[in-house]
């Protein structure tokens, strides 16, 4: 999500939504058609954010998601069953396709940060085009790329290599 705030956690209270407007992005990401065939996701978005927007509330745990929203016992092996984490991937997956594709107008964002459950919501960028051609110039992608494709054609050659000429 190119667009967002590069500090994770807004410090200013003008700038944070109010928890009326963070509750309603939320509705209306879980009502996006990328939540539209996904249950599951749409139940664990909820969980997540209804707790994220509780006031005080500590750090969500992996082990309480599992238990309240996928229905584990409390007794439940996290590192045996691995349920939460693979759905908090995809959840993280389909919450920046929508702040890129449907969501894209929306003056505030959220995403799931790697290592947690709670969502942090930031104030969008305002993009303006002379500041994007700016910001990360046509070439300097062109030239990542082919330096990409370079080094996977090296790796390919290798390989090629110690097949045809093993050591």
């Amino acid at each position: 999500m190119g667009t967002l705030t590069q500090n994770p956690v807004l410090g200013d209270a003008q700038a944070q939504p109010s928890i009326e407007e963070q509750w309603a992005l939320i509705e209306r990401v879980i009502a996006s058609e990328q939540f539209s065939r996904s249950a599951r996701l749409r139940d664990f978005l909820l969980y997540v954010g209804k707790q994220s927007l509780k006031e005080g509330c500590p750090e969500i745990h992996e082990h309480e998601i599992g238990a309240k929203v996928f229905g584990r016992p409390a007794s439940y092996d996290r590192s045996a069953d691995n349920i939460v984490r693979v759905n908090a991937t995809e959840l993280r997956k389909r919450i920046e396709s929508y702040f890129e594709t449907t969501g894209a107008s929306e003056p505030f964002v959220f995403e799931i940060p790697r290592g947690g459950y709670r969502l942090v919501f930031r104030r969008r960028l305002a993009e303006h085009p002379e500041n994007a051609a700016a910001a990360q110039p046509e070439p300097a992608r062109e030239t990542a790329a082919s330096e990409t494709a370079a080094r996977e054609d090296s790796r390919k050659f290798r390989h090629l290599l110690r097949l045809v000429w093993p050591l």
